[in-house]
């Protein structure tokens, strides 16, 4: 049972951010795994005294995927190895996986048929939950609705044309025999997409750049595309299959990368902070937006982007658009490939949410909190009809 906790532990305490020293908060969490543990043998007790039973066949396919899943996770060799470092035979572990997938599937049938029942959500008791607690939810974040100006970092014609060559001559691989994924597999610049083979699989419109689904919702399947240039280089894409109706296409990619090198970046800089100064000298933001914007999806809309809750942003673009004052222009800001030059129209200050916003949320909130209420009276009549003795050090 302690190696049980620990491995428990070992998990958690990352997951909570604990760090080695706080003894308060491991020992905290120590005994909330120790209390967990005895509940969901309490449970397990009850359910077997009761008759309850699980289905062989269920156990055992919970049993086979989670082998599946560790091997996958961890590669036949890391498997094994793995079992030696724990001084486990696979019979053995599959018998401690049973025995646990077991114990889980009772428990979860007795509060299946004794505990949800009682359970009764009504609207007056969501609407009073979320009065009880709305001082304890998250805050609905500001929210701004911004324009853009970008400036995109854009390598030499040496490297673009390097980089289109390169595009090419793969083409002519894949049209001279070489299957799309093995070339994907081999050659693809995107390495997340090639340990799949260049696969995307199903994607839906909106999925891809404007670029990248033009073409892959146009392309007949199993032809190679022309090489489509996009931010971060030259993409070929296959299409395996798609929809009659056009909503999706299971794709496959290859990218090849442009690498910008320092003065490139240095370039793109320059040209942001002389569209700054123009609009520093008195020209309409929206006049610059289209004048110097090198983003065309954006630049079709004068640069707005619409309402953008603050967790959209991220790193240095976080930073300058949280200073931002409505009406305000940013200084070039480092972003995705780029500058950016942001100008706030409104905004919406962090605030609690309404009832309305949230009320699915709530519900659920609400259903889970009964349904704890019911789960913990029974604990506490199994707490007097079982005896169990603990001998954790926490």
């Amino acid at each position: 049972l302690r190696s049980e906790v620990e491995e428990q532990f070992q998990v958690l305490a990352q997951q909570f951010q604990i760090a080695p020293g706080d003894t308060a908060s491991s020992n905290q969490l120590h005994r909330d795994i120790v209390q967990r543990m005895v509940d969901d043998h309490l449970l397990y007790l009850e359910a077997k005294s009761q008759g309850i039973e699980a289905p062989t066949e269920e156990i055992e396919a919970q049993v086979q995927q989670a082998l599946q899943d560790n091997k996958e996770a961890l590669g036949e060799d890391g498997f094994r190895e793995e079992l030696k470092r724990e001084g486990l035979t696979l019979e053995a572990l599959e018998s401690r996986w049973r025995d646990e997938a077991t114990r889980q599937a009772l428990a979860q049938r007795l509060v299946q048929r004794d505990v949800r029942p009682k359970v009764t959500v009504t609207e007056d008791g969501v609407r009073k939950f979320y009065e009880e607690h709305k001082s304890e939810l998250p805050k609905r974040p500001r929210a701004v609705k911004i324009q853009d100006l970008f400036i995109q970092v854009r390598p030499d014609s040496a490297i673009t044309k390097a980089a289109l060559s390169r595009a090419r001559e793969i083409r002519t691989k894949v049209q001279g025999g070489m299957s799309f994924a093995d070339a994907a597999t081999k050659l693809s610049d995107d390495p997340t997409s090639a340990d799949r083979g260049g696969s995307l699989g199903r994607v839906r419109r909106g999925d891809l750049t404007p670029e990248l689904e033009a073409i892959a919702f146009a392309l007949p399947t199993g032809v190679v595309s022309e090489p489509i240039q996009t931010p971060y280089g030259y993409n070929l894409l296959q299409v395996d299959d798609k929809d009659p109706a056009g909503q999706w296409a299971e794709v496959r990619i290859i990218l090849v990368e442009m690498k910008a090198t320092r003065s490139d970046e240095a370039a793109a800089e320059e040209r942001a902070r002389a569209a700054r100064a123009k609009i520093a000298g008195g020209m309409d933001f929206t006049e610059a937006v289209r004048k110097f914007s090198e983003d065309p999806p954006t630049r079709a809309k004068d640069g707005n982007l619409g309402w953008v809750a603050m967790q959209g942003f991220q790193g240095a673009v976080y930073d300058t658009v949280s200073k931002l004052a409505v009406g305000e222009v940013s200084q070039p800001t480092p972003g995705d490939n780029g500058y950016h030059i942001f100008r706030v129209l409104e905004e919406e200050p962090e605030r609690e949410y309404q009832f309305d916003e949230i009320q699915d949320e709530i519900r659920q909130y609400y259903y889970q909190d009964e349904l704890e209420s019911h789960l913990r009276e029974l604990l506490d009549q199994l707490k007097d009809k079982y005896y169990i003795e603990r001998h954790d050090k926490w």
